[in-house]
């Protein structure tokens, strides 16, 4: 497993994914009482994207960190298991926006015709936002992102291993390839590899077989074979993203934390023996080659 300072860095690239209200829901949502915007960065989140969804979610953060006022209170952060921050606003008021906010997301369930979607983001939201002014980060707000991920893709007509009924507890989905959110993160993950380890020096053929070999002891959620044509294929696909696209945002960042820095050779081993932090797949079960 990753140390905890190589996981929490990891965790605050995996982890920037534009968390997002379902298209169908998001003019609706938007068009709520005015509320001061935020700066970006308050709940994690990559909110640069310009959405309606994007919008949604920095409203939101901004209703906990700036609306309420930030937090004066000598509260110690406890010994824990992931990395914590200093609790940014008091209590009461966090508990106060996360009221209202909650309310809010009662109301959706009525007001859109999308099977409660828009309802059901807009809470996962006001958690992740109450739980990260609160002082809780990194790995432990993961199964939030994971679940308005799983309800991002189910927007788009993806089913995610996340609630694919048909797939058993420690067994690999019968895909060969998927299209969801974890599945993006193992590519982006492999293809980042890949472009640290050719910075390197490792010749581009090189870097895309010594990264397709260690996929065999990542987390999985689909069968097809990765080998250095796989691996390949997943960088030159990102590269030619648009520079704001948002998969091509978390290569590049991923990426130049695997290749950049003091540390970068150390975050690089651990990315390669264990892949991406904390994806829901299945893993064979062995022990990476050092």
């Amino acid at each position: 497993m990753f140390s905890s300072r190589a996981a929490a860095a990891c965790h605050l690239i995996s982890f920037r994914c534009p968390s997002a209200i379902p298209k169908a829901a998001r003019p609706a949502a938007i068009r709520r009482c005015e509320r001061p915007k935020g700066p970006n960065h308050l709940v994690g989140l990559d909110l640069s994207g310009g959405t309606c969804a994007a919008q949604e979610a920095t409203i939101i953060a901004s209703r906990f960190a700036h609306g309420l006022g930030q937090m004066k209170s000598t509260e110690k952060v406890p010994t824990t298991k992931f990395p914590r921050h200093q609790p940014q606003t008091a209590r009461v008021k966090a508990e106060q926006a996360l009221f209202e906010e909650m309310e809010h997301a009662a109301e959706l369930l009525q007001s859109e015709d999308d099977f409660g979607r828009a309802g059901v983001c807009h809470a996962i939201h006001a958690c992740h936002s109450f739980l990260h002014v609160r002082g809780l980060s990194g790995q432990a707000l993961k199964p939030l992102i994971d679940l308005v991920a799983a309800f991002e893709n189910i927007d788009k007509g993806v089913l995610p291993e996340l609630f694919d009924p048909s797939i058993k507890r420690s067994e690999l989905s019968e895909r060969k390839w998927s299209r969801s959110y974890a599945a993006s993160e193992i590519k982006i993950h492999a293809a980042a590899c890949m472009e640290a380890l050719m910075k390197t020096g490792k010749r581009k053929n090189e870097a895309a077989t010594y990264v397709a070999r260690r996929t065999d002891y990542w987390p999985r959620v689909s069968h097809g074979l990765i080998n250095a044509n796989t691996v390949t294929n997943w960088r030159d696909e990102l590269l030619q993203q648009s520079s704001d696209n948002r998969e091509r945002k978390r290569f590049e960042q991923r990426s130049a934390m695997f290749g950049n820095g003091a540390r970068a050779k150390e975050y690089l081993a651990e990315a390669l023996r264990h892949g991406p932090v904390q994806t829901g797949g299945v893993h064979k079960g062995r022990e990476a080659e050092t």
